[in-house]
């Protein structure tokens, strides 16, 4: 899906804010446990950078947080929570263009009614596994480039320590070579006029 709209040129501000509100039909999948859904609002695509997100899920009447389970994947810092009637809501802040969010959800069954895409197996412990698979290859992705920028920092960090020692052994030797370094001797010629004789005068 996407949404396009016009800006006339005769508007004149720094910033434009844009409420969007759209509902999705059959979207969710009847496993034998579970309904599940999974809901990217933005993808990798998203070439406009948005700021803060806010959303809120709701679920059918009679599902609360213990029984239905809910996952946000965002590369940025995010807040989650359930409200009073299970709904779950989420924040995710600094989302940039070319970043993506998806919300994927999973409730009882017997809460669902009819649904049009309907499977006969079990779901949840599958859709966890997944899940707990997906946290550990981010939370390892992240202890890399967390060990990429600690290596580059300190080879840069070391660089300078080296290029700063150079450049004082450098300045120290240079200092050194410029010093006289020879035995200290003073000489002057002898003075035509010795100060112990007077000079020969003449009276006439």
């Amino acid at each position: 899906m996407e949404i396009g709209w016009n800006i006339p040129t005769t508007v004149k501000t720094n910033s434009i804010k844009f409420t969007v509100s759209f509902t999705m039909h059959d979207v969710a999948t009847k496993w034998k446990d579970v309904a599940t859904f999974q809901w990217e609002p933005f993808g990798e695509n998203n070439q406009v950078p948005i700021g803060t997100v806010t959303g809120t899920v709701h679920f059918p009447k009679g599902v609360t947080a213990s029984n239905s389970w809910t996952w946000l994947h965002t590369e940025q810092t995010s807040e989650t929570g359930r409200t009073k009637d299970g709904s779950f809501t989420f924040t995710v802040n600094d989302v940039k263009s070319g970043e993506y969010l998806d919300v994927v959800a999973a409730f009882d069954a017997a809460k669902a009614g009819d649904m049009a895409r309907v499977e006969t197996d079990d779901h949840l412990q599958e859709l966890k596994e997944d899940e707990a698979d997906d946290e550990r290859f981010w939370r390892n992705l992240e202890r890399q480039r967390a060990t990429r920028r600690l290596n580059n920092w300190m080879t840069t960090i070391s660089a300078g320590l080296i290029f700063g020692i150079i450049g004082v052994v450098a300045a120290l030797r240079s200092s050194g070579r410029s010093r006289y370094r020879g035995s200290i001797e003073y000489w002057r010629d002898r003075p035509e006029l010795s100060p112990h004789r007077r000079p020969n005068s003449s009276i006439s």
